[in-house]
């Protein structure tokens, strides 16, 4: 038997593994689903294990598929970043950094003028996405990502607090008559379709955890939501850090005082770990954790 199996098995068990989905893997791959399927099925006899569980329209990693998901995962981005190296990217100067939004509306953007200036040798090329981040796929040196800090094969620093709170804009209060937490149940409450919880989390903490929350405007991001508060268009849940300037300068006010703190599930840096981690990288997280010490976390 071959010490190695086939590349392209472990390709489209990668996929797969990551996607929960024989069908979108196919997309990445740009083959069939049946060729993804028999792939699977050749790197299955071929270990001789059952690498995931197939149910009814759902597809789920064994608990040994797991593990061989994230071992491969790590090799693959091992054989990226190496190749990287002994080819000498003509891009070695550009540093490719994925974030949020809203955090890079509010916090990154309005700071790299001061990374930039200090490493006048480094270009940045910032984008912005939800998903699930995985080195050895994406063309990116680091990302930050808003979690518990516990991602597989990746170096995590926390960044800052993660503080929530209510705010709306001054005109909104008016004739409002908030004193308690239970007046914002006759509110308009703005949702963010990406932090669903946010609102439950905060009634909870305020004593009321399985207190119907009523339904109102849904946004995307969090940035929408910010937005639509200061418009006059009803209540969002807020990350304190990322709203102080607005509270500050009065565009946005609190109805009231209370505040959650979401603990570890907060923002954090991630980077390849070990030796995969690029200089630039290093540099750039030296300067953040630097500069974000400045930004106010909590009320």
């Amino acid at each position: 038997m071959n010490e190695l199996p086939p590349l392209n098995a472990l390709k489209a068990f990668r996929s797969v593994g990551q996607h929960g989905s024989i069908s979108r893997a196919a997309l990445e791959l740009c083959v069939t689903p049946g060729a993804i399927s028999k792939q699977i099925q050749q790197l299955e006899s071929f270990l001789d294990v059952s690498l995931f569980v197939r149910r009814h329209r759902e597809l789920a990693l064994t608990e040994k598929g797991e593990r061989y998901l994230a071992a491969i995962s790590q090799a693959f981005s091992e054989i990226k970043f190496a190749t990287e190296r002994v080819r000498g990217s003509p891009k070695s100067n550009l540093l490719r950094i994925r974030s949020y939004t809203t955090f890079s509306i509010r916090w990154l953007i309005p700071h790299s003028t001061q990374f930039l200036s200090a490493n006048p040798e480094i270009s940045l090329d910032l984008t912005t996405s939800q998903d699930p981040v995985d080195f050895s796929r994406d063309n990116i040196d680091c990302a930050i990502r808003l979690g518990r800090g516990d991602w597989p094969g990746v170096s995590a620093t926390r960044l800052i607090d993660n503080i929530i709170l209510p705010v709306c804009s001054p005109a909104y209060l008016i004739n409002k008559g908030i004193k308690t937490p239970k007046d914002l149940l006759s509110c308009s409450l703005l949702h963010i379709k990406r932090r669903p919880e946010d609102w439950g989390l905060w009634f909870a903490s305020c004593g009321f955890p399985d207190q119907p929350i009523p339904r109102g405007m849904v946004c995307e991001n969090s940035e929408i939501a910010y937005s639509a508060a200061k418009e006059g268009l009803g209540i969002a849940i807020a990350q304190y850090f990322l709203v102080r300037d607005d509270i500050e300068s009065g565009r946005l006010v609190r109805p009231l005082m209370h505040t959650y703190d979401c603990g570890e599930y907060t923002y954090y840096l991630i980077t390849p770990s070990g030796a995969q981690q690029r200089a630039h990288s290093q540099k750039f997280k030296e300067w953040i954790l630097e500069h974000i010490k400045g930004s106010k976390d909590r009320p």
